[in-house]
């Protein structure tokens, strides 16, 4: 498993040809068009989601919920108490979620977490620049849920890479966030 992870994080591509029922290939390159993407990238994007993403998330009991339950879910909890419960489970399952997926607690797990994690929230962008890591993830759940994120991630990140997170922006769509690595 960690050759796969390895060999998918350098970009090495292998040529490789396989067989699809004729259904899954037109539904293939629907999508593909939908996304401006060839159906080969397109494969891509799935077989990588899935061996180093959706796998592990169904491994460890992920919930599969919509944003509308969530949203509803979330509106009768008072914002002190969001805040201080993602703390907690922060505290404790992101350390697990690393040892799980990478084996260890370190700067290239944490990001490597990050990016696994945020894209699966919703749209995300990212941008590393000299060391400085910008996210916006574009959620559009509720206000509610980007303090959730906020406090279920931040205080995190901030212990392991001993650094301020700045809050760029947060909207009932989206949480926006920075930080340095040194």
């Amino acid at each position: 498993m960690e050759k796969i992870k390895n060999n998918l994080i350098k970009k090495k591509k292998k040529h490789f040809t396989f067989r699809l029922d004729l259904d899954l290939f037109d539904a293939l390159e629907i999508e593909s068009e939908r996304k401006n993407l060839t159906p080969t990238t397109l494969m891509g994007q799935i077989t990588k989601n899935y061996l180093l993403r959706d796998k592990f998330f169904k491994e460890l009991g992920f919930l599969s919920l919509g944003k509308d339950f969530v949203r509803i879910w979330l509106e009768r909890i008072d914002s002190k108490f969001i805040k201080e419960d993602a703390q907690r489970l922060g505290s404790y399952i992101i350390g697990e979620y690393l040892a799980y997926f990478y084996y260890k607690i370190d700067t290239d797990s944490l990001i490597n977490f990050l990016e696994l994690w945020l894209s699966s929230q919703g749209e995300l962008q990212k941008k590393n620049h000299l060391g400085t890591y910008y996210y916006t993830v574009h959620h559009n759940v509720s206000e509610k849920y980007s303090l959730f994120l906020e406090g279920l991630l931040f205080s995190e990140i901030e212990k392991i890479f001993k650094t301020k997170v700045e809050l760029i922006d947060t909207t009932s769509n989206l949480i926006s966030f920075t930080f340095v690595v040194k």
